[in-house]
């Protein structure tokens, strides 16, 4: 039972490093795969997120047929932030306070006409990777500061 538990958690993770999910994308923001396409969020010093919808292989961004919304969800608030599309990505901001609390951006795009499912990013952001224990877990690394 042991083995097929320990199976279980390698292959989600091998999935989610396969995905880019362990490492910053060519913007430097954090990658999730939530359909057909990847979804980078970039965060800004000033509270801003830059979103990228980039192929399969993490490339190509692109904005032609293409629709984000962009959430902050917690236990007590649901914020929508405005996204406009710019050259080749859409930023998103929002004029309402953001508690420092448990909570998660979640992205709903649409890239070339295709509707992904919502991508999630647990906040504060930070990267998956390996951890060198021989339980198999998982860890955090943060990367940016206060996002």
């Amino acid at each position: 039972m042991k083995i097929i538990i320990s199976m279980i958690i390698f292959l989600n993770l091998e999935y989610a490093c396969a995905h880019g999910e362990n490492k910053l994308g060519s913007h430097e923001g954090y990658i999730r795969m939530p359909g057909t396409f990847h979804t980078e969020l970039v965060p800004l010093d000033d509270g801003t997120y830059n979103i990228y919808l980039m192929d399969v292989s993490n490339q190509n961004a692109t904005i032609k047929n293409s629709e984000v919304k962009l959430f902050y969800k917690s236990k007590s608030k649901k914020i929508e932030f405005s996204c406009l599309p710019l050259s080749d990505h859409f930023t998103c901001k929002t004029s309402e306070p953001l508690k420092n609390e448990h909570a998660e951006l979640v992205i709903n795009a649409i890239r070339l006409g295709k509707k992904s499912v919502g991508a999630v990013y647990e906040l504060p952001l930070s990267l998956t990777r390996v951890n060198k224990s021989t339980t198999g877990d998982h860890e955090k690394n943060m990367i940016h500061k206060n996002h």
